[in-house]
């Protein structure tokens, strides 16, 4: 006799009853599950999954101990404050400080392999960039991006 059956046996006609509690059952152990889990964690991160629309993100990746870090870190943080407060040609870009140290997960997701790594997502699509390290030129590199 299977595990409904014998549900259905003791509930008798709350047979709506019971099915509600073996899909919620179910449901709860799938959540529990790697695979549950790792689907939720990530749709609330958002860093990966569906999403009303598609946002644009400049992820800067950076390393503690990186020397080309330390130098760049001030015009990121420039970078960063002028986008909290402002849209490049009309399009507003979420900025995410990364410390790949403390997030190998992301930076093996975006395929870091030196720091710093400056990564733009557009509509979906990630444009590394490779110019200078300041804030003028990075910019400079955003609007042009952005008016594409």
């Amino acid at each position: 006799m299977s595990l409904t059956s014998k549900l259905m046996n003791i509930y008798g006609t709350h047979k709506w009853t019971v099915v509600a509690v073996v899909i919620i059952v179910t449901l709860l152990v799938y959540l529990f599950m790697d695979g549950g889990y790792v689907w939720i964690k990530k749709q609330l991160s958002g860093k990966e999954g569906f999403q009303d629309s598609p946002r644009n993100m400049l992820y800067i990746f950076y390393a503690d101990w990186c020397g080309y870090c330390k130098k760049a870190k001030p015009d990121f943080e420039k970078v960063a404050e002028h986008l909290r407060s402002n849209e490049v040609s009309g399009k507003k870009i979420e900025v995410r400080m990364v410390n790949g140290d403390n997030e190998a997960d992301l930076t093996k997701e975006y395929d870091v392999k030196g720091y710093p790594t400056v990564i733009l997502v557009k509509d979906n699509r990630r444009y590394t960039y490779e110019g200078s390290r300041t804030e003028k030129e990075i910019m400079a590199y955003l609007e042009t991006m952005m008016r594409e």
